[in-house]
């Protein structure tokens, strides 16, 4: 893990990618939405559990943002190597990594007829793929087996 880490950083740190604003911001939005349900399904209210941190939504981004931007630069630095290299997955490149994923967790045995069928569970595992093919090849390309 810590040899992935270094590989991914050493990539990240020699790209020139800059995050637009306007996908921070996206992203910043998905996440307030995302710990509202959260939240709500505790039974408690975001703008109260802000209360208890002493922030307002705009701090709670404020502070969000360095990470959201890192987490976004190495997705797309991510994306970006593995067009360059080939590594994008097919739909049934896609289709059996959710399989395998499926067969070795409880949870997701019974749900891969609608994982299937779903958009948003076969991008998150194709980039879930794409992420894993890009680790290899970087570990392969530093000599790391």
């Amino acid at each position: 893990m810590e040899r992935e880490q270094a590989v991914v950083k050493a990539l990240i740190d020699a790209s020139s990618v800059e995050v637009p604003e306007s996908l921070v911001d996206r992203e910043l939005t998905s996440e307030l939405e995302s710990l509202e349900r959260t939240l709500s399904r505790q039974g408690l209210k975001l703008d109260r559990y802000l209360q208890y941190l002493d922030r307002s939504v705009d701090q709670w981004m404020a502070d969000q943002r360095p990470e959201a931007e890192a987490r976004l630069k190495v997705d797309l630095v991510l994306a970006e190597f593995a067009k360059r290299e080939g590594l994008e997955p097919t739909d049934e490149d896609v289709a059996n990594f959710l399989e395998e994923q499926a067969a070795a967790d409880q949870e997701l045995k019974g749900q891969v007829g609608e994982l299937k069928k779903s958009a948003a569970a076969r991008r998150y595992f194709a980039s879930r793929l794409r992420r894993r093919r890009v680790l290899d090849r970087l570990l392969q390309t530093v000599g790391v087996d």
